[in-house]
Formats: C-alpha cells, structure tokens, sequence
C-alpha cells in the first residue's frame, strides 16, 4: 500500500475567514437620584404606560430591566429597535421611553427577599401583566417580544 500522495498543484487552497459580527447597543440611563414613584404596584405602573405614551414608530422589543442599590430596586421599560448598519454589524437604538419609564419597588416588595428572588418576583408580575387585556390591548402586543434584560430572558413574543 502506497502511502506517499503526489502534489498536485492544481488543487485549490483551503481558505481561512473569521467573520466577525459586532453589535452596538444604548444604555439605558440611570434613574434621577430623587426619583419618586407615584405608583403603589409594578401592575399599576404598567397599566399606567399603557394608557399614557405611544411609541411615534414601531418598536421590535419591550426590554424591562432594572437598577439596584442596597436595599432599593428600580424596574424600568424601553422600546428597542435593531437596525443593520453594514455588513456583520448592527445596532440597537432605544426608540422608545415612556414618560414613567422607571418605577421605584416598594420595600414592602422585597425588603425580606435576596436579589434573585426579587427579579423572580418580578418576572412573574410581567408574566401576569402578558396575560391581561390591558396588555393584549395595548402598544406592547404590538412588539415582536418582550424581554428582560436581567437575564435574558423573552417573556413574550408573537
């Protein structure tokens, strides 16, 4: 058996290529330090954005997310959109923010809860929101989804 193999100069190259994909995305500002909330609930806030603000465009993505300090958690809500700037790169512009977009959880909330409990407890209240008419009937279920950007997580989508 011949185990010896002849160039062959006609063969074609095998080619290497890193395609490299980049993402550019808004931050969400942070809350003003003396941010009250004028809501008792986060289903009361909710209902609240619903009935106040539209988005001027359509939005692809509701993101809730949220801010922490000791002892203090502030949910907020924005309408993301992903425009595709050039070849393998894209970007992910905030295109909308309610008027109310942060609320401030009352203590009540999570004051005996540790940090993944409360974002539990969050997700839920979201969960719960997706399954009332105020949703179905409102600017949100006009999105393609509704994520949470603590985890990553898509709650909703059409």
């Amino acid at each position: 058996m011949d185990c010896s193999r002849k160039e062959d100069s006609d063969q074609s190259e095998l080619r290497y290529s890193q395609i490299v994909i980049s993402e550019e995305v808004d931050e969400v500002s942070p809350p003003p330090p003396d941010l009250t909330s004028n809501f008792r609930t986060l289903q009361e806030w909710l209902f609240n954005a619903c009935d106040q603000d539209k988005p001027k465009t359509a939005i692809a993505t509701y993101d809730f997310g949220f801010f922490e300090s000791p002892g203090e958690y502030i949910v907020f809500v924005v309408g993301l959109n992903t425009y595709e700037k050039e070849e393998n790169h894209s970007i992910t512009t905030i295109d909308f923010e309610p008027s109310d977009m942060y609320f401030r959880l009352p203590k009540s909330e999570h004051e005996n809860l540790d940090r993944e409990q409360v974002l539990g407890k969050i997700k839920t209240q979201l969960k719960d929101f997706i399954k009332t008419e105020k949703f179905k009937t409102s600017f949100f279920a006009q999105a393609k989804s509704v994520k949470t950007s603590f985890d990553g997580d898509e709650i909703w989508s059409k």
